[in-house]
């Protein structure tokens, strides 16, 4: 995985949550509970979405010798 993925991945997510949860804060009157609520809320979703990249990552890793090796030609 490259690095602008990884922090773009979880970068935007946490910015976003906590943004609205300020809005929400703001709205409501509850501040810092729904900033701290939605930008804990992202990291954590962050978390695991890098977590299921690194796994899909892997998989392809080891699958892509499995599929070279059925291309080349088979000698006997």
């Amino acid at each position: 995985m490259q690095l602008m993925a990884i922090s773009w991945n979880f970068g935007w997510p946490v910015a976003a949550g906590v943004i609205v949860g300020s809005w929400v804060d703001g709205k409501i009157g509850s501040s810092p509970i729904a900033t701290l609520t939605f930008g804990l809320g992202a990291m954590i979703t962050a978390v695991w979405r890098l977590i299921a990249l690194g796994k899909q990552d892997a998989i392809e890793r080891d699958q892509k010798p499995e599929i070279e090796r059925e291309k080349e030609p088979r000698t006997r």
